[in-house]
Parts: structure tokens; C-alpha cells; sequence
């Protein structure tokens, strides 16, 4: 499991986290090229910084895009790497959700994922993306947010499972009550994620 950061985030704080999973996976936390200070790191610099919106990310096009881009490929192709014969997945929370979906858009050669999730995210610089990712045709997909979160707010989440399930993604749409975090509901559906990886990864619904 490649596993993408939000904002500001120190990437060992989920360490933690995904080893309570306990799943029969391998898994990854990259740190973002923008530094914070105190172990934090983002993958471009935050929002507030830049003016805005806070609600739905899909139209902003954030300075930094490329470099997080460019931080973030050599991991995806170790994961993906022709001689690893292991299935493996992205997740991305948040700010990392978003770049996991500017990565989809944006490398149409890029190895491909034997399943996805995104929690608390939405999309973002969708007027640079193409009509089509065929690298989601039939790619089972979580979506998680929290019904109470405003950056960004859940309408954003859903318009991002519906991206996917139009691009030919079989996406789960996984709505909480709680705002921008990750529940335990959310980890569960990780671990049953992870655990039917392991054996099929076919059907995580």
C-alpha cells in the first residue's frame, strides 16, 4: 500500500495506523516535498496561503503540482515495478487524495494500481485533466468523507466518486458522520480492502 499524506502531516504519525490494520500488505508513506518544520510535510504549499475556497478544490490549480508529481512517480514505479508480481494499492488522504488523482490524470503510462481509496479528498485542476483515464476502466475504488467536513465538504467527495464511476472506476462511496478525519469505519473498510487485495482483488464492497 502506497500511502499519501494529507497536509502538513508528519508521514510516521500514520505509521502507527496502518499497523493496526493488521492486513497482509506492505506499505509505504512518502514524504511531500514541502517542508513545515517539526517532521511536517505537505505536497504544495496550503490553502489558506493561496486564497482558496475552501469547500471544493476541483477548479484551484495549486503552484507545486509538478514537483509533487515528480516527488511522488519513482515510489509509484517501485510499487508497479514489472519484476513485483505482489498486488498493490494507492490511498490518499486529503491533500494526498488529490494528488493521487492528478497522478491518474496525468501519467497514462504509469503502472497500474490493483485498487484505489481516497479519504476526506476531492479533485483538484480538473481543467488540465483529460476526457478520459483509462487506467480506472474496472478499478475497484473507495471514496470516504465525513459528513460534517468542510475542507472539503462532502459534496466534493461524492462529485469525485462520481468522476471515477464515470471514467469506468468501480467506486464504493463510504459517507461517515464525522468531519475531516479517518474513523474507524474507514480503517475497517481499509483492512477489508487490504485483506480481499490479498486474495482477489476484485471485490472490496
Amino acid at each position: 500500500m502506497l500511502w499519501l499524506h494529507g497536509r502538513e502531516m508528519a508521514p510516521e504519525d500514520v505509521v502507527p495506523l496502518l499497523q493496526a490494520l493488521r492486513a497482509p500488505v506492505l506499505w509505504c508513506v512518502p514524504a511531500g516535498p514541502v517542508q513545515h518544520g517539526q517532521g511536517r510535510h505537505s505536497w504544495w504549499p496550503p490553502y489558506d496561503e493561496l486564497g482558496t475556497p475552501v469547500d471544493d478544490f476541483a477548479s484551484h490549480q495549486p503552484e507545486g503540482r509538478a514537483a509533487a508529481l515528480a516527488s511522488l512517480r519513482p515510489w509509484w514505479d517501485i510499487f508497479g515495478a514489472p519484476d513485483q508480481t505482489l498486488p498493490w494499492m494507492v490511498a490518499g488522504f486529503s491533500q494526498g487524495g488529490m494528488l493521487l488523482a492528478e497522478a491518474l490524470a496525468h501519467w497514462p503510462d504509469a503502472p497500474r494500481p490493483d485498487a484505489l481509496a481516497w479519504m476526506s479528498s476531492s479533485r483538484v485542476a480538473v481543467a488540465d485533466w483529460p476526457t478520459r483515464v483509462p487506467l480506472l476502466a474496472d478499478m475497484p475504488v473507495l471514496v470516504a468523507h465525513g459528513n460534517h467536513d468542510v475542507a472539503p465538504n462532502p459534496a466534493a467527495g461524492a462529485a469525485l466518486c462520481d468522476w471515477l464511476t464515470a471514467q469506468g472506476a468501480h467506486c464504493d462511496w463510504l459517507p461517515f458522520d464525522g468531519g475531516h478525519e479517518l474513523p474507524l469505519l474507514v480503517w475497517r473498510r481499509l483492512q477489508r480492502m487490504a485483506n480481499a487485495l490479498k486474495r482477489s482483488g476484485v471485490n472490496f464492497s
